[in-house]
């Protein structure tokens, strides 16, 4: 599988998945070219990648988004707060 990355809007595609967790997904689907690659197209190993994207859209307001793996908590060592 070849991917392109593409820079979009988290609050306009919040169940993307950056091109960043790609490597070593089950591809679910079959993906179009051109398609926005969502949680529902693949299987993403529990990767610190990952971990820290699910930790990145719980500390932004957007609307939830069910990433199929189960919430972690994590410790924060300093605030690293986002706006978008």
């Amino acid at each position: 599988m070849q991917i392109r990355g593409e820079a979009i809007r988290i609050a306009e595609h919040p169940d993307h998945v950056p091109a960043g967790l790609l490597s070593q997904v089950h591809v679910k689907r079959n993906v179009e070219p051109g398609q926005i690659i969502t949680f529902d197209d693949v299987e993403i190993p529990d990767t610190l990648a990952y971990a820290a994207w699910r930790e990145t859209l719980n500390n932004i307001s957007l609307p939830k988004v069910h990433l199929k793996k189960e919430e972690k908590t994590f410790k924060r060592v300093k605030d690293t707060s986002v706006q978008i």
